[in-house]
């Protein structure tokens, strides 16, 4: 059982155990004639040398963290439209919590996409904030940036569990250039690799500093940051070769913002009213990317006179079909 309000969802773990067979025999009796052959055939015995290792989250696992992420996409669109953009789904999955038939993890896309800018976000929500990824060094297909370009943001989201298992997303997120992490990626620490139940990869993190209660910056400088918090305890946090992001006098947030950290600096949501973009610029880039944002967002800003005529959409249809982009599965929803 699902329970939604905004940004706020909470989960029933009863559901979450259902068992692997229960669920192949619901999609059996569910499925259109399309699925099948995939359904008939998924017993099909194959050699280890078609066999693509897969690693897989248990149910309760990934009911958790997939409602997490969610709720931080959610509430980071919340916030880029308040800054006045325009965002809309770069897939359809990112904000939501719905059982797919498949979900393949090589296909890496950034969660959200300006209409009026461009900008392209990565979301992390995290139950503890920190300049975290998930990588697998060894896979091209699956290093922590693939998929994203310099001119990418990541927006990391603190998302508190409370009782009862509900999730509620914080009411700010912070933000990178995902050209100032590349620049500082060989200060970063690989952790240990996950389990095989978590998909076998990797956290990259980037060292930052995240105060436990909010409070007032007292002092910046000799390597540290002075802050009074609002528990009135003195509180100083030593950068270890981190850039500090507060200045004196400044007020901060407790869990949910960076005093400091590894990259050069934050970053923040451009003014719509300056930039301005056109996505037909990228139907001829050479990165499948940017050639997938540009057909899937021509319907939302339209031709040049302002509508999208039923000639675009097809000569746009026909692009999506015969784009590279197209060679990778798509996700399709079966319940």
């Amino acid at each position: 059982m699902l329970i939604c309000t905004g940004t706020t969802l909470a989960v029933s773990s009863a559901e979450s155990e259902t068992s692997q067979s229960t669920i192949w025999s619901v999609l059996q009796r569910l499925s259109g004639p399309q699925f099948q052959p995939f359904l008939n055939n998924r017993h099909k015995k194959r050699s280890r040398a078609e066999e693509e290792p897969v690693g897989l989250k248990v149910d309760s696992s990934f009911l958790k963290f997939v409602t997490m992420g969610a709720i931080g996409t959610r509430r980071v669109f919340e916030l880029m439209t308040q800054a006045g953009l325009q965002p809309v789904e770069l897939e359809r999955y990112s904000s939501s919590n719905k059982i797919w038939a498949t979900k393949v993890k090589r296909l890496r896309l950034p969660d959200l996409l300006c209409v009026r800018t461009g900008l392209r976000v990565e979301v992390r929500a995290k139950s503890k904030l920190s300049i975290k990824m998930s990588d697998a060094p060894a896979n091209p297909d699956r290093r922590w940036n693939t998929g994203l370009v310099a001119g990418d943001m990541a927006a990391f989201i603190r998302v508190a569990e409370g009782e009862n298992g509900v999730q509620t997303a914080a009411e700010n997120c912070e933000l990178f250039w995902i050209g100032d992490m590349v620049a500082t990626e060989n200060g970063s620490k690989l952790g240990k690799p996950k389990s095989a139940t978590e998909g076998a990869e990797q956290d990259r993190e980037w060292p930052s500093t995240v105060a436990g209660d909010s409070g007032v910056v007292q002092a910046v400088g000799d390597g540290r940051i002075a802050t009074l918090l609002d528990s009135d305890r003195r509180q100083t946090y030593q950068l270890r070769g981190k850039i500090p992001y507060v200045q004196q006098g400044e007020r901060f947030l407790g869990e949910t913002q960076f005093l400091a950290g590894l990259p050069a600096r934050k970053a923040a949501f451009p003014n719509p009213n300056e930039t301005r973009w056109n996505p037909r610029a990228l139907l001829k880039s050479e990165f499948s990317v940017d050639r997938y944002a540009a057909v899937n967002l021509n319907s939302a800003v339209g031709c040049a006179t302002g509508e999208f005529s039923p000639v675009n959409r097809v000569f746009f249809l026909l692009i999506s079909l015969f784009s590279p982009i197209n060679r990778l599965p798509r996700l399709r929803s079966v319940l």
